[in-house]
């Protein structure tokens, strides 16, 4: 009988792990609040896949010089490479919050990492132009995907009060990333005789092992889900609601309106800034990559201290008050920094320029409070924000590029696309409103629903 015993509960903790391994299994060591603490490798290795993404994307600015003397790009060419990253998340964000959002997330966010993984090399070893423009358009795709990997983990692993602390962290690992390509890529670049592609190499091998740890540690949690969203009339099916009724949410189009705005002041920045800095300042790549060091270490540190504050005191008078005010900062130190010939003040507008920052995690924050949402539809409403925010990626770096060709100005195409991301200032003013009253559409979604539970009662009866 003991044996029997045994052998039954050996075979129950076989099923009990298989079904931990596919995701199934929530039944681990919990912490406060009936949430695994495996919430916290979570969260740990989301921030690492933002690490190596931003990596990918911080490195270009520094490495563009070499790249462009190796390959022969002009300034047009130059800019269209800043931008080709983010067409190809501007084109697939969409599909693949409607796609990724319903299989396993922790298979999708692995991947993603592979997907990642084989495009980073690929860039390193591109002969020619063409072939890195189509590799780094393909790693803005790998981006993508991680995207609704990342939405349905952080809903499924962390209670709703911790999410904007979660937003504000994984975005702060960008100043992490930071430090790597904004330190070690020049670095590593003397280091290697001035080879790009070696230093791309080296990421390709950290990406690989990530890829690695994740496919062995990695899993889901399965939770319950609201049957419908509150306030929307999106899809009126029975125990669900329509992916796509989450659009109808007027702050998913707010945020999206105000990212795109930011973007094409940012990531002429990220991507053509230490090139504005060498020509027309005599700034080297280490400097210039250092101011930018500064500004993310900044935005990392004011991102922890709103996400905390918001945590305890997130009344919605503070919350557009804080992104307002940032963003007003934010656009200031963006002239500043590229209209400024004095060093000491270029350092002082960089690292005012990082807590502008300070409001993204808040700004991503936005789907989950949209109330009963569903994982899928958070994932759908993400996907929604980074495509349309990513117009701005796309179009900002472009239009600063071929504005150097057409002018032979560097400094005020610069200056022009940082008055763009005065949109997200708008956009505050009309996000957190008060959604304790129900309004029309909510009244209307609320009939159909029970409309339709009435109408599958009596085929019950029926049968």
């Amino acid at each position: 009988m003991g044996l029997r015993q045994s052998f039954r509960i050996a075979i129950i903790a076989m099923r009990v792990h298989v079904r931990q391994r596919r995701g199934k299994g929530s039944e681990i060591e919990s912490g406060a609040g009936g949430y695994p603490k495996f919430r916290f490798v979570v969260l740990a290795f989301l921030g690492l896949s933002n690490i190596l993404n931003s990596l990918i994307m911080l490195s270009l600015g520094i490495m563009l010089p070499n790249i462009s003397d190796d390959l022969g790009l002009s300034s047009s060419q130059q800019g269209f490479l800043g931008s080709s990253m983010f067409i190809g998340t501007m084109l697939m964000s969409m599909p693949a919050g409607l796609w990724l959002s319903k299989p396993n997330a922790s298979r999708v966010l692995l991947g993603a990492l592979a997907f990642g993984t084989t495009f980073v090399i690929v860039q390193a070893w591109a002969p020619n132009y063409t072939v890195l423009l189509l590799a780094r358009l393909a790693f803005g795709v790998a981006i993508v995907a991680r995207q609704p990997a990342r939405a349905v983990l952080t809903a499924q692993w962390f209670p709703k009060r911790e999410i904007v602390l979660v937003n504000g962290l994984v975005n702060t690992t960008y100043g992490a990333s930071a430090v790597i390509a904004l330190l070690l890529t020049p670095f590593l670049q003397v280091w290697l005789n001035d080879s790009w592609r070696w230093t791309l190499t080296i990421y390709g091998a950290i990406f690989v092992v990530v890829t690695l740890v994740w496919a062995i540690i990695g899993k889901e949690r399965r939770t319950e889900e609201p049957i419908s969203v509150p306030g929307l009339r999106g899809g009126r099916e029975v125990g669900g609601t329509s992916p796509w009724g989450v659009l109808k949410d007027r702050d998913v189009w707010m945020v999206s309106m105000g990212m795109i705005g930011m973007l094409v002041m940012e990531f002429p920045i990220l991507t053509l800034w230490p090139t504005l800095m060498l020509h027309e300042r005599g700034i080297a790549e280490t400097v210039s990559g250092g101011m930018l060091l500064a500004a993310a270490i900044s935005e990392g540190i004011g991102n922890i201290t709103v996400s905390a504050m918001l945590m305890r005191q997130s009344s919605k008078g503070m919350r557009r008050l804080i992104v307002g005010g940032l963003v007003m900062l934010l656009v200031g130190t963006a002239v500043g920094m590229n209209m400024s010939t004095s060093v000491p003040l270029l350092w002082v507008y960089s690292v005012l320029h990082g807590v502008g920052f300070s409001f993204i995690g808040l700004i991503w924050t936005v789907p989950f409070e949209i109330p009963g949402i569903t994982h899928r539809q958070i994932a759908v409403a993400s996907g929604f924000i980074e495509a349309v925010g990513r117009l701005g990626g796309v179009f900002g770096p472009w239009f600063v590029g071929i504005a150097w060709d057409a002018t032979g100005d560097r400094v005020w195409p610069m200056v022009i696309s940082s008055f763009f991301g005065l949109t997200m200032a708008a956009a505050g003013l009309l996000l957190f409103r008060d959604r304790s009253a129900p309004d029309k559409n909510q009244v209307e979604n609320d009939t159909h629903r029970r409309r339709d539970h009435k109408r599958l009662q009596n085929r019950k009866e029926t049968v």
